[in-house]
């Protein structure tokens, strides 16, 4: 007779939604989530979920704290609302198809201390709210170097991943922040996403459109990419590409991936259009004036943190550019290294004094 009534209270919440809050339960899931970031973690508004075989999700006001002791206190995220909708049927075929996601407000602040540790080490899994502390180890110590392969995900007992994405009907997010914070010195902000709308709907493409900033340089464009079943499915060739505009400067970007293994060298396209090279500025801090920059070219990812562009091509100004570079990003010091050929270059425009306007 349980068993029965069990069965029949599942089917009514399954053929009738049923809305329910679990305000109630507040405290005990912000300890369980606490346990698993090794953070505070407060919940300020509403849990709620709405029953069927399309269940919503939606949490308000959610945050993950500092670690402890950290100076200043403060949090590290915070998150206005969050709300999903995902098929059931699906999700007990290990496949989670999302009908939509709604992201509102979500606001990520890095920050690095007089020691220079950051805010995000330890986030998870850490077991006591992610203490500053001299559990770091003691200065000096070594730490794996930055090309080391990390170790292979688990599987599950067929040898696959347990679950893949399927699809996604509708994504909205909106009003994402990203902001940076040395001890001592001034908050920057690094980049956000205004609005960031688009689908990845089964057996199509994933079409994206987003607009924001960098630094101090609005963005605004299109992504395309491969179906999530040909992600999934390891493909040889998972494309992507991206057709956009930052601040004044228009920038085309085509690649190939393998989708078996993202660490896979792969080769990258692009086109870089700059009307104004003083509107880089913003991004790298003075440079010398070469006026119109136009380059395309070639990247090649060699191996983790290693690059090379075989093929660089373009104008500075009005001299004409021609480049092999290669990029190592493994070592603590990067490096870069190669040929570049300029036909000609005004000297002039390397003598420019800050805000003094460049000649001609």
């Amino acid at each position: 007779g349980l068993v029965l009534l069990l069965v029949a209270a599942v089917v009514f919440l399954l053929v009738r939604p049923t809305t329910i809050h679990f305000g109630s339960l507040r405290e005990p899931i912000e300890r369980q989530l606490g346990k698993l970031l090794g953070r505070e973690v407060s919940i300020g508004g509403d849990i709620m979920i709405v029953t069927g075989t399309s269940p919503k999700i939606r949490v308000e006001k959610l945050s993950v704290g500092n670690p402890d002791g950290w100076d200043g206190g403060g949090r590290l995220a915070e998150l206005a609302k969050f709300e999903t909708q995902i098929g059931l049927p699906e999700l007990i075929r290990k496949e989670i198809d999302i009908d939509d996601i709604e992201v509102e407000g979500f606001a990520l602040a890095l920050e690095t201390d007089e020691a220079g540790r950051g805010n995000w080490e330890g986030l998870v899994g850490s077991g006591s709210h992610g203490e500053v502390a001299a559990a770091d180890g003691a200065a000096g110590e070594s730490k794996p170097a930055a090309s080391e392969p990390a170790a292979p995900e688990p599987e599950d007992d067929e040898g696959g991943v347990a679950f893949k994405l399927t699809g996604l009907g509708s994504v909205d997010i909106a009003d994402l922040s990203v902001t940076w914070q040395e001890a001592g010195e001034e908050l920057a902000k690094i980049i956000g996403i205004d609005q960031l709308t688009g689908s990845a709907v089964e057996g199509e493409d994933i079409r994206l459109a987003l607009n924001g900033y960098v630094r101090r340089l609005d963005f605004e464009g299109q992504l395309k990419a491969g179906s999530l079943q040909q992600l999934f499915a390891g493909a040889a060739e998972w494309p992507w590409a991206f057709d956009g505009t930052v601040g004044a400067s228009t920038l085309k970007v085509n690649s190939q991936v393998a989708a078996t293994d993202f660490s896979t060298p792969g080769i990258t396209t692009f086109e870089l259009q700059i009307p104004d090279s003083r509107e880089l500025e913003a991004l790298t801090g003075p440079i010398p004036y070469f006026g119109e920059i136009s380059l395309a070219g070639e990247v090649s990812r060699e191996a983790v943190g290693r690059f090379s562009l075989p093929s660089l091509e373009g104008k500075l100004g009005e001299s004409p550019v021609d480049a092999v570079i290669d990029i190592d990003l493994t070592k603590q010091l990067p490096s870069i290294t190669g040929e570049i050929e300029l036909a000609f270059l005004d000297a002039a425009a390397l003598r420019v004094d800050e805000g003094e306007e460049p000649a001609g």
